[in-house]
């Protein structure tokens, strides 16, 4: 998914399906039965990136959040139906995108991220 991630993402078996709403939260539903509803919701404040790991239950999704005033950039990574504290949090200064990439049983996370230089007005 790409900024403003508003395309939803399956588990490989199907078995869960995720939604980044708003820039506020992540929406984890049953995958196969979506009309049932929302299973869990993940709150994760100016979110603009969200990605499922590829690997069995438990379920895992990393999610992004860029630089805000004061406040680093973080990835998060968050167990899908147990939504939570993270299970894993790293922060970067100065990011403003992230390539999240997880190995095929869905650990451990890696992180590549860029920032744009701003120019400073005098």
């Amino acid at each position: 998914m790409d900024g403003g991630d508003r395309e939803p993402q399956w588990t490989r078996d199907e078995v869960l399906l995720t939604r980044v709403i708003n820039k506020s939260e992540i929406l984890v539903y049953n995958g196969r039965t979506i009309a049932d509803g929302i299973k869990s919701r993940i709150k994760v404040d100016g979110v603009t990136h969200a990605e499922l790991a590829p690997g069995p239950a438990p379920y895992k999704i990393a999610a992004f959040t860029p630089v805000k005033t004061n406040m680093p950039a973080s990835v998060k990574m968050f167990a899908c139906e147990a939504a939570g504290a993270p299970l894993a949090l790293k922060s970067f200064f100065k990011a403003d995108k992230v390539d999240i990439l997880w190995n095929e049983n869905g650990m451990p996370l890696c992180t590549g991220f860029s920032f744009a230089e701003k120019e400073q007005c005098t």
